[in-house]
């Protein structure tokens, strides 16, 4: 009868039917319970399996038998609470002693407990736990290496990764194959353990996996290294859309354009479904190139995939390509086209008007985005105080710069402040933004001090203009462009031993001349 009611999914009913009979003085078997206990495993109720596991504890005619904690296993891990956790441990650490087990069945517990505890973030019970268990399996080092992980105890994670790897075990490649996914996001700021867990995996036979290739580009595309991606490309046997996404993102990042669309026109012409990730790194390249009828060709791939209103990511993309390619009324029929809007978009929109010479409506979206209920943020303001410095408003500029942290709580940064310096520049009033520059609250970058030398150049002041190019070489000592920056001022003064002392100490720094080059767009090339 009890049976029945297991089978027919009613455990409480058969729970009630046990202890009727044993209030009636009829001996039940740990069998029976057992079977009880495994019900609720089976229908997902922790609840009511630890309220029967403390009913047999409790019981002075049943004893736990090893069936009763297996069967309990499956559930420790991560339906167990934290707190729960903890009271079973004990719980368990009572009963094993007098409870017939095997040493593999005390391990499996032991793996159990483990799992739970690294499941919870207690990594020192699980560490410890970890350390008694004679026969580790798979499971159980994801589970430790994962929970390490989980608590950015990043170096306890490769500890037990490079203990594990100097193992053997039967499942080796499934482990390796596991562990080096977990493992590998992890390394963009650990280089030196991305290159060890490369070595590994070619060691493994792992590297032209497909899950294992992804990654590793993926962790190669963080540290920005772009002929490690590009080898790790070139060794996946099986190529996914995932592989072939990235290779064209980390082109576009390293600024490699022409790479990128070639390699998305390759992807074209496979039977590939693109999505979204496919059109939003060469759309940048697009945008960044101001090339306007790859940017058209690009839209009109887009929509004959179904995917011009797919996302936010591919919307705004094509809103920031039409923007910079000059095309503003294309980037505005995308922007009020959209569904929905975020604060990227509005962002994006405002730069767009802002980068056009159009400041008046870049205020416009500004005030209508806020009757929207979205709230500026930093980038908002980089996309306004831009608008003003390319129509030479310094006065407007000065009132939002200001507004900034007295309306909206937000400290401007140094990005801010050259957005101020450069548009003080355009105007020719530099030696109030050279003040400005020495009222900052923090030390000024490159950019700001370039900002000043290109106004400084532009209206003439040779004596600002050296304190610039001076402070930029300072800043960055192996940055070609400052250097031949420095050297243009004192040509311009015909100031010709300086010219030859900045040659000289570029030679002496080891600083090399980079070629520079310019795109122009022609008909259809």
């Amino acid at each position: 009868m009890i049976s029945a009611l297991i089978e027919d999914e009613l455990v409480e009913d058969a729970l009630q039917m046990l202890q009727m009979m044993e209030n009636d003085g009829i001996e039940v078997g740990v069998s029976s319970w057992n079977s009880l206990l495994a019900g609720c495993v089976r229908g997902d109720n922790t609840g009511l399996a630890l309220q029967i596991l403390g009913e047999m504890a409790s019981s002075r005619t049943v004893s736990l038998n090893a069936v009763t904690f297996n069967t309990i296993l499956p559930i420790i891990p991560k339906t167990f609470p934290s707190n729960w956790l903890k009271v079973f441990h004990g719980f368990v650490l009572r009963k094993t002693e007098t409870t017939q087990m095997t040493q593999i069945e005390k391990d499996r517990l032991l793996v159990a407990l483990t799992a739970g505890y690294s499941f919870h973030g207690s990594m020192v019970y699980a560490s410890r736990l970890f350390e008694n268990v004679n026969l580790k399996s798979p499971h159980l080092w994801i589970c430790i290496i994962s929970g390490f992980l989980d608590c950015k105890r990043t170096h306890e994670a490769f500890n037990a990764f490079r203990e594990m790897s100097a193992g053997s075990l039967n499942e080796a490649k499934t482990l390796s194959r596991a562990s080096l996914s977990l493992l590998l996001p992890e390394c963009s700021e650990m280089s030196k353990n991305g290159l060890e867990i490369h070595a590994y995996a070619i060691r493994k036979g792992l590297e032209s996996s497909t899950s294992i290739g992804n990654a590793l580009m993926a962790m190669y595309s963080k540290m920005r290294n772009i002929e490690s991606i590009h080898k790790v490309f070139q060794r996946i046997l099986e190529k996914d859309i995932i592989s072939w996404n990235t290779m064209v993102a980390s082109y576009a990042a390293a600024n490699k354009f022409d790479e990128a669309f070639e390699l998305f026109r390759h992807m074209l012409t496979r039977e590939f479904e693109l999505d979204e990730y496919s059109f939003s790194s060469v759309l940048h390249g697009s945008g960044h190139l101001s090339h306007l009828r790859k940017a058209i060709t690009l839209h009109g791939k887009l929509i004959k995939n179904g995917l011009s209103q797919s996302s936010l990511v591919v919307q705004n993309a094509l809103i920031d390509v039409y923007g910079k390619s000059g095309s503003i009324q294309d980037a505005r029929k995308v922007f009020d086209e959209m569904v929905s809007c975020d604060i990227i978009s509005w962002n994006t929109i405002i730069s767009c008007y802002g980068f056009n010479g159009c400041p008046q409506e870049a205020i416009l979206l500004f005030e209508e985005m806020k009757l929207e209920g979205l709230k500026p943020n930093r980038v908002t303001f980089i996309a306004l105080l831009s608008a003003f410095s390319h129509a030479g408003m310094v006065d407007q500029g000065l009132d939002y710069f200001k507004s900034m942290s007295t309306q909206y709580g937000i400290i401007p940064d140094v990005g801010h402040y050259a957005c101020i310096v450069d548009n003080m520049g355009r105007l020719g009033e530099l030696g109030r933004a050279y003040q400005f520059i020495k009222d900052m609250p923090m030390e000024p970058d490159d950019c700001i001090w370039s900002a000043l030398l290109s106004s400084c150049r532009i209206h003439g002041n040779l004596e600002l203009a050296e304190v610039a190019a001076k402070n930029l070489v300072k800043l960055k000592p192996q940055h070609s462009g400052y250097w031949v920056l420095l050297s243009n001022v004192y040509s311009d003064a015909s100031r010709w031993d300086d010219v030859a002392n900045v040659r000289a100490a570029m030679k002496d720094g080891g600083v090399k001349k980079c070629h520079g080059y310019s795109w122009v767009e022609i008909g259809s090339k």
